[in-house]
């Protein structure tokens, strides 16, 4: 390290500079005097610090490693832009980069918060061309002074702001001192550390595409909710005494998350949000009301000390269906392309394949893809046929195929069958309860009954039904599902405990006159 002027590229002449010694006492002045005195916001010391640490932290590393060039100098600006990033973009990384500065005698507290990028990464586009230009200029340096800043620029980039209290019964205040003032955090509950040292929280909660009807998921939150249903943990690294606050999950009527600490079992927490409405909480273990507070213990379990709200976590495995029971597979149903144009046209060829789907070819040239059931499939080559969509809504479309045959009607959604003599109704089916579908929702098989005045029949998925006045109608599927991923199979067609029905009703036609 001694001083050089012989042209050649040194980042010790940066680690020298004004502008590095400035940015390092400003880093030092702000860890460990503005933060937490109340003289500055703490957004605006936070951002000071992120600031002044991208000035200073890639020059020292590129010094430190004893880099003699340009390219060098500028992936240690890459390789310290690319860790800040990831520990205020990612709550994973974050918790394992404190977990490996705890190894040490400076551990860090990090605080994920993607707008530090804002100031930190301005910083970087400034350093590199300065310091940069400062390596290459031949002039000389001073080892004791290099020595000094180096040692003075290592403290500061890995000792952060000294330790805050623990409050004990108090509240913390802006300031960072302690107080009996306002509750700081907003919530239904707190998840407090209990466990005497800090710990590292992970918290999944329920993705928001998954709807959820509460009675269902409550009757036993730990079997209903699958683990694919959530969210990749978010992780906190959380001090002695400290609490984190578990809010409502918006658009929903209760809530669920998925809570573990270190190596100790996970815990499923879920409750109604008019049981436990959000209040103010405070994010220190003392001072909560009771039946708010659940707490992680020195084995890491996550507890309660009042509410009824901390269940087993979701199931891995669950019993499979009784026969019978079983959720149809999302490759089962009635399907149909758009219909051609006239509706009336000459069937001129049907090509069927073994999984109950027929292209139908028409004189026009157009084709019509359907599928359905094999005994719904009155046409046949050479006839005429009249196929046309009719009485559909939102999300219950409808197709007519009049054959001389008789007349087929499809249904997907939520709409009965035209048949005005004849009225419907749904019930569970007897003995089967729920069970999950490929994609980790709940879901319960249901039976259809349909009663004309003199005749009642019923049938479940799979099955069909006749009456006289009615015809037949052949079941294909017949569910509900009060918890349900809408982004996964058939989830957004069946989600909630309105039935999901699809159906083929025939109606032959009359036998001719003798």
């Amino acid at each position: 390290m001694g001083a050089r002027a012989d042209g050649g590229f040194d980042t010790w002449r940066a680690v020298a500079h004004p502008v590095w010694l400035g940015a390092l006492a400003l880093l030092l002045l702000n860890d460990h005097y503005l933060k937490g005195s109340g003289l500055l916001p703490g957004a605006v010391t936070g951002k000071l610090s992120d600031l002044a640490g991208m000035l200073v932290a890639p020059a020292l590393l590129a010094a430190l490693l004893r880099v003699r060039t340009g390219r060098g100098l500028a992936l240690a600006h890459v390789a310290t832009g690319l860790v800040f990033a990831a520990i205020k973009l990612s709550p994973a990384a974050a918790a394992a980069f404190a977990w490996l500065t705890a190894l040490t005698p400076f551990p860090w507290r990090i605080t994920v918060d993607p707008t530090d990028l804002f100031a930190a990464l301005p910083a970087l586009a400034l350093s590199y061309p300065l310091f940069g230009a400062v390596a290459a200029r031949p002039r000389p340096v001073r080892p004791a002074v290099v020595r000094l800043a180096a040692v003075a620029g290592a403290y500061a980039c890995v000792a952060t702001s000294p330790q805050r209290p623990v409050c004990q019964g108090d509240v913390e205040q802006a300031d960072g001192t302690c107080g009996p003032g306002a509750s700081d955090a907003y919530g239904a509950f707190v998840v407090a550390n209990q466990a005497g040292t800090e710990i590292v929280l992970h918290v999944r909660a329920l993705r928001p595409e998954v709807t959820v009807e509460c009675d269902a998921l409550l009757d036993d939150p730990s079997l209903r909710l699958a683990p694919e249903l959530f969210e990749p943990a978010e992780s906190w690294l959380l001090d002695a005494n400290r609490a984190l606050p578990l809010e409502e999950q918006a658009g929903r009527q209760c809530s669920a998350y998925v809570v573990s600490s270190g190596g100790g079992p996970a815990a499923l927490v879920a409750w109604r949000h008019w049981d436990y409405p959000e209040t103010e909480l405070w994010t220190v273990a003392s001072g909560n009301p009771e039946e708010r507070l659940l707490f992680v213990t020195a084995a890491a379990n996550v507890a309660t000390s009042g509410a009824h709200v901390v269940f087993p976590p979701p199931a891995e495995q669950v019993p499979g269906p009784a026969a019978g029971c079983e959720l149809l597979p999302d490759t089962v149903g009635i399907a149909w392309t758009e219909p051609p144009v006239p509706a009336s046209q000459l069937l001129v060829a049907v090509t069927s394949s073994p999984d109950g789907c027929h292209l139908l070819e028409l004189a026009s040239g157009q084709s019509l893809y359907v599928c359905l059931p094999a005994a719904a499939a009155l046409f046949t080559p050479g006839s005429t046929v009249s196929i046309y969509e009719s009485g559909a809504s939102a999300g219950s479309p409808r197709l007519v195929i009049e054959t001389p045959a008789g007349r087929v009607e499809l249904g997907r959604g939520y709409q009965w069958p035209s048949a005005a003599a004849v009225t419907f109704e749904v019930t569970d089916v007897p003995s089967c309860g729920g069970s999950r579908d490929a994609c980790g929702s709940w879901g319960v098989p249901l039976t259809i009954w349909a009663h004309d005045g003199e005749e009642t029949a019923s049938a479940s998925s799979g099955g069909a039904l006749a009456t006289t006045s009615l015809g037949s109608l052949h079941v294909v599927r017949a569910e509900r599902r009060p918890i349900c991923d809408t982004s996964c199979g058939i989830g957004a067609l069946a989600a909630g405990t309105t039935p999901y029905l699809e159906w083929a009703h025939v109606m032959p036609a009359p036998a001719p006159q003798p």
